[in-house]
Order: C-alpha cells, then structure tokens, then sequence
C-alpha cells in the first residue's frame, strides 16, 4: 500500500524552477483545455488560501496537466474542488509561475469534489485514522493505482480544511473564476462536444456548436489548438444511475429523486421517501384521498436507511431536498410492493452514499419530470369534468371500488392513529410527565439516559477485527428526565451577543475592521437532566444538555433572543416558560447563594418539586482547542435537546 504524500508546499513558498512540489489547493478558475496532434493540456489554477481578499495572489499558482488523452484527465465538477498535485515540476511559462504534471513524469493529479469533502468539525477523526476519505471522493492521474493508494491522515485533515473554507466563500471563489477571463479569440467549446470514450482519444468537436452564434466554421482542431471553459454539463449520471420506472427487485442500483417524507425509526435508523415523478407498476400505490406525501399514483419508494447514511439524511436532508442515494438495494416489501434498503458497506464502514444534489442540469431533469407530472394531473382533472360519462362503465366502476377501498382503508390508518395517540397520552400520564411540554419524532426509540451515555455505537469494528472507540457518534434520541440544575446562574446570562467573537467564532477569521455590525443575539443555556427513575440510594447518571439557536426558540414557544440585561419584560417570561420545564429549582438556586447548599440535590430529595417530561436529544462532537487527558482525541461528546417545545400551561389561552 502506497502512502500519499505527507509533506506538502506552500504554494507561496514554491520559487525554484525545475524542482518537484507536493501542492495542496482550491480550484479558484473554471478549467481550459487545449487540444491538439500532440498532449492535450488541462490548464487549472490553484490556491492554498481562500480568503476572498488574497484570491489571485502570492497563494496562487498556475498547474497545466498533460495527457495523451483526453479521459486521462481528473473528473472537475468546478471551482471549490480541492486539488492534491503530486511531483510537479515549476516552470515558467507566459511569464507566470506553472507546475507542470508531465506524461512521462512521476506527477499525479487528485481532485476531491467539494460535495464528498467531510465537514471540518470531523477532522479530527480522520487525523487519527478512525475514518478514511472514501477512494471515489477523487479521481487518479495515469501513473497511479487506485487500489494502491493511502492519503496520510495530515494530508485528509488539510483537504477537509481546505473544503471547509472553499464552502464558506464559494459564492466569492465563483465570481473571481467568472471574472477570469479566457484567451482572446478562443471561443468556448461545450465539454460534453468532445466524445467520452473511455481509452480512445478525443478527436475534433463539430464545426457549428449548438447553441453558441457565429461559430459556424470553426478550424479543425487538427490543425489549430483550441482553448476553452468547460461549461455546466448535461446531467451525467453513473451506469447503475436509474429512474423509478427502471426498478426491478433484488439488484443495485443509485436513485436521485426528490424528498417527500423521512421518518425516524429508532436512534440507527430511517425511512426515506423519495420521487423523481416517474411510475412503476411494482410501487406502493398513493391514492388521490391518501394524506400520504408525495405524487399520486405509483411514483415514491420508500428506502430504509442505516448508519451512517441516516446520521448524515439526518443532520443534512430535509423534505423537497433533491438527493442521490447510491447503492440501494431493491426487493419486494412483505405485502409485496418494491422498495428499498441503504445498508452500512461492510467493507467501508464509514462511507456515507447519500449527497445533496447541486448541479443545477440534475436537479433540473427532476423538476422537468415533476412538472410534466403536473401538466398530465391539471389535463386529467379538466377532461374528467368534461366528458364524465352519464353511466361508468364496469371498468370506471371497478375502479370507485377500488378508490373506496382505499379510502376506507385510510379512515381504518386514520382512527389507528388516534387510538394511538389517546394511548399516548394515557402513558404520558400514568407515568407522571409534564404534559405541557412536548416531543417530537414519536417514532424514536424511548432510551435512557443510561443507554444514551453507553451507546454501543461508540465502538467500530473494523473488517480487520481492531476496534475504534469514538470520541462521539451522530445520533439522535428519545428519553423522558427532569432538570436537576443549570447553567449559567442567573437568566439574564441566558443569552450571548453574535457580535462577541469568543461566541461567534467565526468572527475571528475577520480582521476587527472588516466586521460587520450584527445586534443579533442567541441563545445559550445548559439544562443538566437525570432520568426519572433512579433506584434508592443509586448514583443516577446525568447528562448536559445544551439549550442553543433555533432549538431553545423552539422550546422556548418562539420566545425570540434578546439582550436580557436590558430587557426585564424578556426575562419574566423566560421566568415563566422555565417554570413549566423545571418548577420551582430557580427558586432553589436563588435560595441556596451564600449558603453551603449546592445544586444537584440527592435524587429523590423533596425539596425540589417539578415533573419529570419527555425530550429530543442530539448528539455531536465539540472541537476542544488541544487534547487533554479526558478527551485525548480532541474532541467533547455533546447533547443539545431538540424537537421539543414548552406548551401554555393555561389550557384557556392554548
């Protein structure tokens, strides 16, 4: 197994010609090739810096790809992707520093899409090799074998810090590429023109281009070279890519399609309904009176989801989100209908096969099939108006009994889910909770505090037995606690200015004179919660839950941000919401300063009196400044509570 390699250059740093770099950057130009009789050259610029401030400068650099053929080129979806260059040699060439990968040099060229590049608050556990960045995250040079090539854990942390920072100046990287302008004279030529045969060279493009003017007459490209910008493409997809219409059961495929409906199943797992608008007899069916999301007819597939695509459709997917799934496997449901399942790869545990799509052709194709979809339901509706006939035929009148069928069978769903409901809350009651606080995502298996702390999902066993103890694991729970203290300790520290940058970090990558005025506050509170019930005499296990942003909005009943030390009306309400989630424990707290007494009280102590409720809680993983020896990896397992909301007490102003 070849490693990658481990030291990279500043491009700024790269000054002697002739000698060989190892260079790591963002793709800031939209790509050129020049083809010809001899080497096609794919011309890219690079650029290890991403603040919009410095793009163009010292931090950039000019890289110019040889190859033979044209489909030896790295695959490019356009500026962001980050780049990884491999023995590439400096020259200069029209007066501009150029690294160079030649044919028959040793150089390799990498590209990692910005779509498939991790996000930056994972890093860590690539920097210590519990993850790996997945092999079809980029693409090889000629010289390479993929099947024997590592990329150094440094290495993938610099690419997804890379990736972090093209995304949050994409929009600034895309104009300063916009604003790059192409050689004089050389008019665009479309990428997708030039055939993509794999292992025959490209040959010259038409004459007359589609839909570009004036370019009727264009030399062969035999005799002249031609450089161009590879515009957006037509929609591309991979050769197990098919539409729900193609589906048959018990093979492979990757499905795009629009999110009608994702369903929670239990902390592991979710049902995903998705529609690209095409039918297929072996669907389940969705009836015109159905409440079921999604076109009517037999046009969305339910796929059942494991980790870790779910923690991602979780954290990233949401309904109308266009989305690709790769690696669905179909098969028949047990009432026979087709759907489908995105299992945990066994060989790579940790690949996610779920993206959101972003190329606007692909998106596109969907919308245009959605709207022909409406076009054929507006013209069914007007013809069925107009030429109702005056008696049904026996197939009109098979069909009402099928249609009342159906909707008796939803009355029957329907009365099911009220039963299951008024059940509900007979449980919510008997077991003592607060009804005046409620929780969403119903469907998720209740835990305990206890089993949220020892999640099994922790540990990762690899194909090759070793074990990986993770720091943290995404994931998304149900339990039922009560507050026993919080943090900080008085309400009017409830929330914290967006303007104070050991807040909002982000304000620290921005010199103090480039800041903007932002009078925007946020929450920011700790609830530490016990489970209800705790044996006499036990240890109970406790969890910080963190309260911030539009998840304590939430809880809050939209009781909007303020700053609370200047605004007393804010903070008798925030008074009074509270005392509906934790009774009389501010109260408590008040009480208790200046004396010895302290919070937590013993589990079960009388003295605090507030009714123990049900919740959401997420987990994630907070970035620490350096390890220490509780969290040696760099990382703090943290929970915030989510999907849960403090209802009126008063049930005559509800």
């Amino acid at each position: 197994m070849t490693t990658l390699v481990d030291e990279l250059t500043a491009i700024k740093n790269v000054s002697l010609v002739g000698q060989t770099f190892n260079l790591l950057g963002i793709l800031v130009n939209n790509p050129r090739i020049k083809t010809g009789r001899g080497d096609n050259i794919l011309d890219l610029t690079i650029q290890d810096e991403a603040v919009p401030q410095l793009l163009g400068n010292a931090s950039s650099i000019a890289l110019r790809i040889l190859r033979r053929r044209i489909d030896d080129f790295p695959n490019i979806n356009g500026p962001g992707d980050v780049v990884l260059a491999q023995n590439v040699k400096l020259q200069t060439i029209d007066s501009k520093r150029t690294v160079v990968a030649h044919m028959q040099s040793a150089a390799s060229v990498f590209v990692f899409p910005l779509d498939g590049i991790p996000k930056a608050d994972v890093k860590d556990l690539y920097s210590i090799g519990a993850y790996k960045l997945p092999k079809l995250s980029y693409k090889f040079g000629s010289h390479t074998n993929p099947a024997s090539e590592t990329i150094s854990p440094p290495v993938q942390v610099k690419i997804i810090e890379l990736g972090a920072a093209a995304l949050q100046f994409k929009s600034q990287i895309d104009q300063f590429a916009f604003r790059t302008p192409a050689p004089a004279g050389q008019p665009p030529i479309p990428f997708a023109s030039l055939p993509a045969t794999a292992g025959v060279s490209r040959q010259a493009p038409p004459r007359t281009l589609p839909n570009c003017p004036n370019t009727a007459g264009i030399p062969s490209q035999a005799t002249t070279n031609i450089a161009h910008s590879i515009p957006p493409r037509k929609p591309k997809w991979k050769p197990k890519h098919r539409r729900l219409r193609e589906l048959e059961a018990n093979k492979f495929y990757d499905l795009s399609g629009e999110v009608v409906k994702k369903v929670p199943s239990d902390m592991r797992s979710l049902e995903l309904h998705i529609t690209d608008y095409t039918e297929n007899s072996q669907l389940y069916p969705n009836m015109e009176d159905n409440p079921r999301p999604g076109p009517v007819g037999q046009m969305t597939l339910l796929v059942k989801v494991w980790e870790p695509h779910a923690g991602y459709i979780y954290e990233n997917i949401e309904e109308q989100d266009f989305v690709l799934l790769q690696n669905v496997q179909t098969k028949y449901s047990p009432v026979g209908f087709l759907e489908g399942a995105l299992r945990t790869d066994r060989y790579y545990p940790d690949k996610v096969c779920v993206r959101k799509l972003d190329q606007q052709d692909q998106i596109d194709e969907i919308n245009d099939l959605k709207t022909a979809y409406f076009t054929r339901r507006r013209g069914q509706d007007t013809s069925a108006v107009a030429n109702e006939p005056k008696k049904p035929s026996a197939k009109a009148a098979a069909k009402k009994k099928e249609v009342k069928r159906e909707q008796q069978r939803v009355q029957r769903e329907l009365e099911q889910r009220e039963l299951e409901q008024q059940l509900e809350a007979k449980i919510v009651a008997g077991a003592g909770l607060n009804p005046h606080i409620k929780a969403e995502f119903s469907d998720i298996r209740l835990s305990t505090v206890s089993e949220i702390i020892k999640n099994p999902a922790l540990k990762r066993t690899h194909p090759s037995g070793n074990v990986t103890v993770l720091p943290f694991v995404n994931a998304k729970y149900r339990t039922r606690v009560r507050v026993v203290d919080f943090s900080p300790g008085f309400l009017q520290q409830f929330t914290r200015s967006m303007a104070d940058c050991n807040w909002n970090t982000a304000l620290q990558s921005v010199e103090p004179n480039d800041r903007k005025r932002d009078d925007r506050w946020e929450w920011a509170f700790v609830l530490l919660v016990e489970d209800i019930n705790v044996p006499a005499g036990a240890t109970p296990e406790r969890l910080r839950l963190f309260v911030t942003g539009q998840d304590a909005e939430k809880l809050l009943g939209g009781l909007k941000a303020v700053d609370l030390g200047a605004n007393t009306e804010t903070v008798v309400k925030l008074e009074e919401r509270l005392f509906i989630l934790w009774g009389n424990l501010l109260e408590l707290k008040e009480s208790f300063r200046g004396s010895s007494k302290t919070l937590p009280l013993p589990s079960g102590d009388q003295m605090l009196q507030n009714t123990p409720f049900e919740c959401c809680i997420e987990e994630y993983g907070k970035k620490l400044p350096s390890p220490n020896s509780a969290h040696p990896q760099g990382w703090q397992r943290t929970h915030r509570i989510f999907g849960t909301q403090i209802l009126d007490a008063d049930p005559t102003s509800s």
